[in-house]
């Protein structure tokens, strides 16, 4: 995983985003073209378990502050295959929006 991190940093797809001192690093595609395109590549089952997979992730690294979270905690649960997914992704909504404005941002 390294190597192809590395790699797609060299050649300019992907950029490390800037890090807190102590945090662990995160990294970002340099322009949107070359995340939808990667996604593409990826069959509609694997691109489902990827976001569920990302979800959970945020769930658990940030289970005290999932209000912060709660818009990507929707967009991901949203493209997860579950039903009970899809139930998660609409009350992870944050404080201050509509349920209707809300759940009409989902895909």
């Amino acid at each position: 995983v390294l190597e192809a991190l590395e790699a797609a940093i060299g050649s300019g797809i992907v950029e490390e985003a800037v890090a807190a001192p102590g945090k662990l690093a995160t990294y970002r595609f340099c322009h949107a073209l070359f995340q939808e395109t990667l996604l593409r590549e990826l069959s509609a089952p694997r691109r489902n378990r990827l976001h569920l997979r990302i979800a959970r992730l945020i769930e658990e690294r940030h289970a005290a502050s999932l209000e912060r979270h709660a818009v990507e905690l929707a967009e991901h649960f949203s493209y997860a295959a579950e039903s009970s997914d899809l139930a998660k992704a609409v009350t992870a909504k944050p404080n201050g929006i509509s349920s209707e404005l809300w759940t009409c941002k989902l895909p």
